[in-house]
């Protein structure tokens, strides 16, 4: 089976990831922001001549602030945003994960409603934002190891029937479904509302976060088993922020993949304008 592969990765990895045989490179939001104007054009060029997509970015908010903090300020975020939103629609988004697990978290005590009214506030000013550019926002499902708020997809699901944001989906962390306790038949009656999946090895101790490969003392085959049974059309991705050799676990992971029947989409045909 075919699935299109993405591995998280930066300016530096652009080539390993092509050589290696990915479908994409998931790269966080704060980064691309981080370029002057020929850091970001040389970025362009280089997954314009790769056969890589930049689908999918992660981290719409910087780390500092919170959002509940007073020194986090909403019309600078809008700016901040809008500036987001023109650089990654140029390299090809189309998702950002709406993690941010430090934002997310709600203080206890009086103060916590107007916490969650400046959170729901933020959040849908992403939204509209990225709606200008097509862009679809998955809030993403974080275990109450790092946050207390949405942490299910169904807490997720629940919470778009209510605010009818028509641009809100979700995303599925094996690690993070494991966390708050979840199972793949928790998840399965919105397996419809899964646009992204994200994976590493689970047993590694957070935040460390390793590739999954076939050495973990890890059984993945009910994972990649659910994907197939449900024709999962979007992107895996590895999320790993700690590598023995960068190189080497890329390849690790398509092997870990070609243990399960599944391999890279490879969609050498799209254009290279």
């Amino acid at each position: 089976m075919r699935m299109r592969t993405g591995y998280f990765g930066f300016t530096n990895n652009v080539e390993a990831l092509d050589r290696a045989g990915y479908d994409c490179i998931e790269m966080h939001n704060w980064r691309i922001m981080e370029l002057d104007n020929n850091g970001f054009r040389e970025l362009q060029k280089k997954i314009r001549g790769s056969d890589l997509t930049a689908e999918v970015f992660d981290n719409t908010i910087p780390v500092r602030p919170a959002i509940h903090e007073d020194a986090f300020s909403i019309d600078w975020y809008c700016e901040y945003m809008k500036n987001v939103v023109e650089r990654t629609a140029e390299l090809g988004a189309r998702f950002y994960v709406f993690g941010c697990s430090r934002h997310r978290s709600i203080p206890e005590g009086s103060g916590r409603e107007a916490a969650i009214g400046k959170n729901d506030r933020v959040l849908n000013i992403t939204c509209s934002l990225a709606a200008q550019a097509n862009i679809t926002i998955l809030l993403e499902p974080l275990g109450p190891a790092i946050t207390n708020r949405f942490n299910t997809v169904a807490e997720i699901y629940d919470y778009t029937q209510v605010t009818e944001i028509p641009n809100i989906k979700t995303m599925l962390d094996y690690r993070w479904m494991l966390d708050a306790g979840q199972t793949l038949a928790d998840v399965q009656p919105y397996i419809d509302f899964i646009q992204h999946v994200h994976i590493d090895d689970p047993t590694s101790a957070f935040p460390t976060r390793t590739v999954a490969c076939l050495d973990d003392e890890f059984d993945y085959s009910p994972f990649f088993n659910f994907l197939k049974q449900n024709c999962y059309k979007g992107i895996l991705s590895v999320e790993a922020n700690t590598a023995r050799d960068f190189e080497q676990d890329l390849q690790r992971f398509l092997q870990l993949l070609a243990r399960h029947g599944i391999s890279p989409y490879r969609q050498t045909t799209r254009s290279r304008l």
